[in-house]
């Protein structure tokens, strides 16, 4: 059906409202629609409206079921801020639907052409799609995207100063292009880049993974902050793609970054929280500088972990799956509390200034191995081989083997004895 002209449902005086029912045809109304609190739209399936001027709503019913309004107007638009299901807007290449109000849309939101104006906060549990030549205004308004963000690459989002949730509890795909602030806040699922990215604020990874893949998601200009809460995982999978252009890291320490790329990658000069490394092979994971991990650390089988002779200091556990730790002339420094080493690794200098137990590993230490005053470390039932000096100031006990097998002069101070079930 289509009306050419206005349609008014109702002018709120009792008894001149008019209840617009739908179902799975198409209302086409070349003119404006206007609603009033005593009228009602109610569709009961996959039905269509299509408006060419202003929808004026004041008040009322509308019920979305699974159908679509679309904007194709030739001129500036109003847009209602009403419970959507899909929203379209299909309008002359260059002329304005303005959105003022907020609004959840439980389908999704496709800016075909023309442009779409955002004044209010918008919860989109489906798709945004910005297509080609048209544009998404994001001005002050914050975004909430259950689906994917898909932006072609001759559309345009203007991300003003708002802000863009993804927050889908399923995978969510995110094209290449620019935000201002972008939260990552999911109960499920897994955050994808498809392309590079930029944000000209803060970049906060809330709950959920986020994978950057190969890509890049830097901040635009220097200056902002990068959070990570607890819970939240960032997988990495480029070369040198952590993000950077931040003036403030946050990383918790309950919080994971996953290396997980096959090339060599380098691991940015950070505080972590858990950390964990995966894939590559022969083309290591190298730390950029002295490594500080509030957390766990994770080397899983056909990796190899080069220190680059930097120190890296440990809060957590030490887990190796059968990967390769390249210590270098660095020093790995345990400062954990009842902690667990696991593994079959070569250390260089290793100290201990807090209680660290090896689960049925083998440990080599080709530097000066120490346990410091109040530090306490077992070595289990696994063979310790100590290639460089050995000092204990704290506990060392081992039911295992400890194998002196240096090749010049070394030193052992033993401040306390090393106590031995074996």
């Amino acid at each position: 059906i289509t009306l050419n002209g206005d349609l008014a449902l109702g002018d709120n005086i009792p008894g001149h409202d008019i209840s617009l029912n739908i179902s799975s045809g198409i209302l086409n109304i070349t003119g404006s629609l206007t609603q009033t609190a005593t009228s009602g739209i109610v569709f009961t399936g996959a039905g269509a409206l299509n408006l060419g001027k202003d929808y004026n709503y004041s008040g009322g019913n509308f019920t979305a079921s699974t159908s679509t309004v679309k904007y194709n107007g030739g001129a500036a638009q109003v847009i209602a801020a009403i419970p959507y299901y899909n929203l379209n807007i299909a309008k002359a290449t260059g002329t304005i639907g303005t959105f003022n109000g907020n609004a959840a849309i439980t389908g999704s939101l496709t800016v075909t052409s023309g442009v779409l104006d955002v004044s209010g906060n918008l919860s989109v549990a489906g798709t945004v799609s910005v297509m080609a030549a048209s544009t998404l205004n994001a001005n002050s308004s914050t975004i909430s995207v259950g689906a994917g963000w898909s932006k072609n690459a001759t559309g345009t989002f203007n991300p003003g100063s708002g802000t863009v949730i993804i927050n889908g509890t399923g995978n969510q795909a995110i094209s290449a292009g620019a935000f201002n602030k972008l939260v990552i806040n999911k109960t499920g699922g897994l955050a994808s880049l498809s392309g590079n990215n930029t944000v000209n604020g803060d970049l906060s990874l809330l709950a959920g993974s986020l994978n950057l893949s190969t890509f890049t998601l830097n901040q635009a200009s220097a200056g902002d902050v990068f959070s990570m809460a607890d819970g939240s995982t960032l997988l990495l999978g480029g070369t040198s793609n952590f993000p950077t252009g931040f003036s403030d890291y946050q990383i918790a320490s309950n919080s994971l970054v996953h290396y997980n790329g096959t090339v060599a990658q380098n691991v940015a000069d950070l505080v972590y929280g858990n950390i964990s490394f995966s894939n590559g092979g022969t083309n290591a994971k190298t730390l950029l500088g002295a490594g500080t991990i509030n957390g766990n650390l994770v080397i899983n089988s056909g990796v190899s972990l080069n220190a680059a002779n930097f120190p890296v200091t440990l809060f957590g556990n030490w887990t190796n799956n059968g990967g390769t730790f390249i210590p270098g002339t660095g020093d790995l420094i345990l400062n954990g509390s009842s902690k667990t080493l696991s593994g079959n690794t070569t250390f260089n200098d290793f100290t201990v200034n807090g209680s660290y137990s090896v689960a049925s590993s083998d440990m080599t230490f080709n530097g000066h191995f120490q346990v410091t005053a109040g530090g306490s470390y077992q070595s289990g039932t696994g063979t310790a081989t100590a290639i460089g000096d050995f000092t204990n100031a704290g506990s060392v006990q081992s039911s295992g083997t400890v194998t002196f097998a240096g090749t010049v002069l070394q030193t052992i101070r033993l401040v306390n004895a090393l106590q031995s079930t074996s």
